[in-house]
C-alpha cells in the first residue's frame, strides 16, 4: 500500500504503538520502568516528556514566538562540493549532539522576554532579519535573505551583517539555565528523548478539534517554541561551522583526513564514523559513499544549492 503502520487498535479497544521512535526494546523497557515507578503513562518519547519536564512545555504568548516560524530552518544541509572527491577523507559527527546543545549556553527567561521595536543589536535577542550573503556565518546566515539573528551572539562570532531589513524580533534581559530539563532526560537516559525533546518546541501542526455540530478549531500543539527550537539548533551549526569541510549534515561532517580534530566520549565530542582512504563521492547533502560503488548513506533532498 505504500504506506507504514505506525499503530493498531485491537478489537478490545487498546491500541498498539510500534516501538521503532524509542530505539532498541531495552530502551524502551529502560522508558517504561522509569514511568511506571512514577504512576505515569506514555505513548510516545514527547508525551513522556509532557508528564516528565511540565515546566519546559508550558504555552507561550504567540507574540513571543510565532513570527520566528518565517525563517525557521531544520537541520544543516550542505555540499560545498560535488562529485568525486579524491583523497583521504574522513565522515565525523557529534556525540549526542541536542543534548549538548541544551546545556552548552543558557536559555533566554521567559518572564522577560519582550517584543522588540527595532533592530537591536546590541541587547540580547531574537530578530527576524533580511540581510546580504554573511561571509564566515554558518548556514542559513552565510547565504543571506530572511534568517533569524541571535543578538550579540552571532554578531559577536561572525562580525556585523549588513541587515536590509527588520522584520520583527524579541529581546530578553535575563536567561535560565537548563540543568532542570537535562537532569529528567540524563536520568531515563533514553536516546530517543536527546532527540526529541526540542521537537516539541518546533513542532507546528495543530490539533483538529471536531464538536458535534461539525465545527472544527484549532489548537497549537502544546509548548510549542520557535525560539528555542532555533537556539538548539543554531548552536550545532556553529559547531559544525567551525570545521573546515566539504559536506555538512545535520550533526555530522565530512573533513580531509589530514585536519586533526580532536575525537572525545562526552556530549558534543566527534565521533569517527568512517573513513575513505581513496577518496568519497558527494551527490547531494545526506547522501555520499565512496569513490565507486553503492553510497554508505542516502538522505537528505537532493536540491540545487551554491557553494
Amino acid at each position: 500500500m505504500g504506506g507504514t503502520v505506525c499503530a493498531v487498535e485491537r478489537s478490545d479497544g487498546i491500541v498498539v504503538r510500534s516501538r521503532d521512535e524509542w530505539g532498541t526494546r531495552e530502551e524502551l523497557e529502560r522508558a517504561i520502568t522509569w514511568w511506571t515507578s512514577r504512576n505515569m503513562r506514555a505513548a510516545s518519547p514527547g508525551g513522556l516528556l509532557l508528564q516528565a519536564a511540565r515546566d519546559w512545555y508550558r504555552p507561550l504568548a504567540w507574540t513571543r514566538y510565532g513570527w520566528a516560524w518565517k525563517a525557521l530552518a531544520g537541520g544543516w544541509e550542505e555540499a560545498q562540493v560535488r562529485g568525486a572527491i579524491v583523497g583521504p577523507h574522513k565522515v565525523l559527527d557529534m556525540r549526542r549532539a541536542y543534548r549538548w546543545a541544551l546545556t552548552i549556553e543558557p536559555f533566554p527567561d521567559r518572564q522577560t522576554m519582550r517584543v522588540a521595536r527595532r533592530w537591536c543589536p546590541d541587547i540580547a535577542g531574537l530578530h527576524l532579519v533580511d540581510v546580504d550573503p554573511w561571509p564566515g556565518a554558518p548556514w542559513p546566515l552565510r547565504d543571506g535573505g530572511r534568517v533569524l539573528v541571535e543578538t550579540p551572539c552571532d554578531i559577536e562570532r561572525y562580525g556585523m551583517p549588513v541587515v536590509r531589513e527588520w522584520v520583527e524580533g524579541v529581546t530578553w534581559h535575563q536567561t535560565v539555565v537548563t540543568a532542570g530539563l537535562a537532569d529528567v532526560l540524563d536520568d531515563i537516559n533514553v536516546p530517543a528523548l536527546y532527540r526529541c525533546y526540542w521537537g516539541l518546541w518546533v513542532a507546528n501542526t495543530p490539533t483538529v478539534c471536531t464538536f458535534r455540530s461539525g465545527k472544527e478549531t484549532k489548537l497549537r500543539p502544546y509548548g510549542a517554541d520557535a525560539v528555542r527550537a532555533h537556539l538548539i539548533l543554531q548552536r550545532v551549526r556553529r559547531k559544525l561551522g567551525s570545521l573546515s569541510a566539504v559536506h555538512r549534515y545535520v550533526d555530522a561532517v565530512i573533513v580531509p583526513s589530514s585536519q586533526n580534530v580532536p575525537t572525545g566520549d562526552q556530549a558534543g565530542d566527534w565521533r569517527l564514523v568512517r573513513e575513505y582512504p581513496d577518496g568519497v563521492n558527494i551527490r547531494w547533502p545526506g547522501h555520499y559513499g565512496p569513490l565507486t560503488g553503492p553510497p554508505d548513506k542516502q538522505a537528505g533532498i537532493p536540491k540545487e544549492r551554491t557553494a
